[in-house]
């Protein structure tokens, strides 16, 4: 997936999950800040993508 996110971030990234768990790695294109990924147990896809865009966010 590539596209902005609704802070007009520009990621680059996947979210992907199975039963019981969820993951996502995402990494900022509009600025050097690098590579987020989060695992959350429970199967949260937002959850996980919420704390990947967090963390590139306060990466400077």
């Amino acid at each position: 997936m590539i596209g902005e996110t609704t802070g007009g971030e520009l990621i680059a990234g996947h979210t992907g999950g199975g039963p019981g768990s969820a993951v996502a790695v995402y990494h900022r294109l509009d600025r050097p800040t690098g590579t987020a990924a989060a695992f959350s147990a429970g199967g949260d896809g937002a959850a996980v993508e919420g704390a990947c865009i967090n963390l590139l966010r306060t990466r400077s």
